[in-house]
């Protein structure tokens, strides 16, 4: 039994020292709702509390409460500001309705009135990218029963998305 215990402690070491090497993935996403009944495209954004604290820390300069209303309308301007939706060549600008904690998320809401829905659309976002290398952000794009998900990281660019499509792939 004592001849053991080296082997159990090793063993041991090893896992506390792979569980160290783990981390939480950097991820963000963007679900649009279109609604045709309104003509309004929904638009909420969902960024994990802890990574959202750590943005506004840096933006601030200074330790940051994302409890408190300003610090999250900040949050709120920062992602509107890093989250573009383009029809064509043209810049469309979504209405900034707010944000709020629910669980370890923040939830920023925007929304977009338009006359008619495109036949694409073109996003951007950059989203925390300039804080974390290795951040991901998955935008879905539903209209009617059709769902469109797009995948961006730090070496994305401009992305289109036909919202009409039947087939599970754009073009």
């Amino acid at each position: 039994m004592i001849r053991k215990l080296p082997g159990v402690f090793l063993l041991s070491l090893i896992f506390i020292s792979l569980s160290t090497l783990a981390h939480r993935q950097h991820f963000a996403s963007t679900n649009i709702l279109w609604n045709a009944k309104t003509s309004i495209m929904e638009i909420e954004h969902r960024v994990h509390e802890h990574d959202a604290a750590k943005m506004l820390s840096r933006l601030s300069r200074g330790q940051t409460d994302l409890t408190k209303p300003e610090a999250q309308a900040k949050f709120a301007l920062y992602v509107a500001n890093h989250f573009k939706i383009y029809n064509g060549e043209s810049k469309l600008t979504p209405s900034l309705l707010g944000a709020e904690i629910i669980g370890h998320h923040i939830y920023v809401y925007q929304e977009l009135q338009l006359t008619e829905l495109p036949v694409h659309f073109a996003f951007e976002t950059s989203i925390l990218m300039d804080l974390f290398d290795d951040q991901i952000h998955i935008i879905s794009l539903r209209v009617a029963e059709n769902v469109r998900t797009i995948e961006f990281d730090k070496y994305s660019s401009r992305q289109r998305v036909f919202p009409h499509a039947t087939s599970h792939r754009d073009p």
